[in-house]
């Protein structure tokens, strides 16, 4: 069965040689490695010129086009029988595709993620082998609840585009970064079965960088995507369409407008937010300051100062 691993880049100079070889290396060896760099300033281009491996294709954008356009331009390139992602700063397991594609088979799936490890830029394990629900039955009752799946990990049969398509990109216009969640809902309501595997050993190594877009939140619309798009997923359940597809804009913005309330109330909200993603994500400085803008804004709310001195404790102990 042959793999389209699809690898969008952007100023990724210091990692993408080693996720590249993360995946030229793997034990499944019938892949093809599609790679479109989004205008990147840094070296990143240099870098991609210098490979001569013939299982590689390399696009560039002619302008910034972000990720989700550069995501749904990989797919149309794809010529495998399933399409596996990759992020361009992340590291493969070389059993990956082996494992992945043994379940695939097994379990009658039509998509597959694995467990996973959080590394930081030094190839530092921040947080050890995350296990995932890997029962199709759990997670078709369980996704519209929380993601169930670690995104870049995740490799899926072609068949799923041509019912599904790629992500909406008219998530964009609320600044949501939520894509993903958006398009496996749909995938798991359009009857896909859908699985993990948990192997041994983390079959993904994600990493954790201060520079990535989903540890840059920017605005409350990126914190609230998740319920964003399980909103738009019942309304589908109930009505057969959601606000996106009916460009029902004013019922959608109502609802976000509810969602943003603790955010307007509270300035420093965003920011208490803000540090507990980044301390999830192992990035502690830039968990601590954000917590500090959360006590400069109100510096009369006690959650505030318990949340910077979490951050501080969990900072200097690692515990």
């Amino acid at each position: 069965m042959k793999v389209s691993v699809i690898i969008p880049v952007y100023n990724a100079d210091r990692f993408i040689q080693k996720s590249i070889e993360s995946i030229l290396n793997q034990t499944h060896r019938n892949i093809e490695v599609i790679i479109c760099n989004d205008c990147s300033t840094d070296l990143t281009k240099d870098i991609l010129g210098k490979i001569s491996d013939f299982r590689v294709t390399t696009y560039e954008n002619k302008q910034n086009k972000g990720y989700q356009r550069t995501i749904n331009f990989l797919f149309t390139k794809a010529t495998g029988d399933v399409i596996a992602f990759q992020d361009a700063d992340d590291i493969s397991h070389p059993k990956r595709f082996e494992q992945q594609l043994a379940i695939l088979d097994q379990e009658n799936l039509d998509l597959i993620g694995t467990n996973f490890c959080i590394i930081n830029e030094k190839d530092e394990i921040i947080q050890a082998k995350v296990p995932v629900l890997s029962d199709p039955k759990h997670i078709k009752d369980n996704l519209i609840h929380s993601n169930l799946f670690q995104k870049p990990s995740i490799l899926f049969k072609t068949s799923i585009l041509d019912k599904i398509g790629g992500y909406r990109l008219e998530l964009l216009k609320f600044g949501i970064i939520s894509e993903d969640y958006d398009w496996l809902l749909r995938i798991c309501e359009a009857g896909f079965r859908m699985g993990n595997v948990n192997y041994k050993e983390p079959l993904y190594k994600y990493r954790s960088v201060s520079t990535a877009m989903t540890k840059g939140f920017n605005n409350a619309n990126q914190f609230l995507g998740h319920e964003i798009v399980r909103f738009l997923a019942k309304e589908r359940s109930s009505l057969g369409i959601d606000s996106l597809t009916s460009n029902n804009i004013e019922r959608l913005t109502s609802y976000i407008k509810e969602l943003k309330t603790p955010f307007t109330q509270d300035p420093s909200f965003f920011h208490r937010k803000k540090a507990e993603n980044l301390m999830y994500s192992g990035l502690y400085s830039a968990a601590i300051a954000n917590a500090w803008k959360g006590v400069k804004k109100r510096p009369s709310n006690f959650q505030n100062w318990r949340t910077l001195q979490y951050c501080i404790r969990k900072t200097l102990f690692k515990i």
